[in-house]
């Protein structure tokens, strides 16, 4: 933007309103901007979850202990942009006219699908590094799959501890997630 639009007097004016949580909320002449519910992330793994599939790779840790943990924790979904449509320019250079992004899935020899999700930014750049990260609540990352019809979560696919939520499991967890 041009200074001259900045300085404009009619536009509305930028406050930052504490609130009582020491959280501050941006204000456009008392239109509030939401924070993101991840504002402070870094892209590191949860300390707990990291704990509990670190046990449950062991063989020290149970499946309950990481579905307890990946609940409440913060999971990276991979979201991919999908070429919907193209178009050849007059410089003969193709070009995208429309797209789209997407979850990533897996289909396993069985026929079964997951959804995939990361503990980390690292993880998920290792996996894919044009991904870009859809953060979410376990939980929510859970009714994910099942609204989108895959058979599981599967977390951390290429390690150091790849685990998968299916059946009842991925179901009791999509249920911890608010609509």
């Amino acid at each position: 933007m041009s200074p001259t639009c900045l300085g404009n007097p009619t536009w509305p004016k930028l406050r930052v309103i504490s609130h009582d949580e020491g959280v501050s909320v941006p204000r456009f002449d008392g239109v509030e901007i939401p924070v993101p519910r991840f504002a402070a992330d870094d892209g590191s793994a949860d300390p707990v979850l990291a704990e509990a599939l670190r046990l449950f790779g062991e063989g020290v840790g149970s499946r309950e202990q990481v579905n307890v943990a990946l609940g409440a924790a913060r999971v990276l979904v991979p979201m991919v942009a999908l070429l919907e449509e193209a178009e050849i320019g007059a410089d003969g250079i193709l070009r995208d006219k429309s797209s789209s992004m997407a979850t990533v899935s897996m289909v396993g020899s069985d026929g079964r699908r997951a959804l995939l999700a990361f503990t980390s930014m690292e993880l998920m750049r290792a996996f894919n590094r044009e991904a870009r990260p859809a953060p979410a609540l376990g939980a929510e990352a859970c009714r994910s799959a099942l609204e989108q019809g895959d058979d599981a979560l599967l977390v951390d696919c290429q390690g150091p501890v790849r685990f998968a939520v299916t059946a009842s499991d991925l179901v009791e967890l999509a249920s911890r997630s608010s609509t």
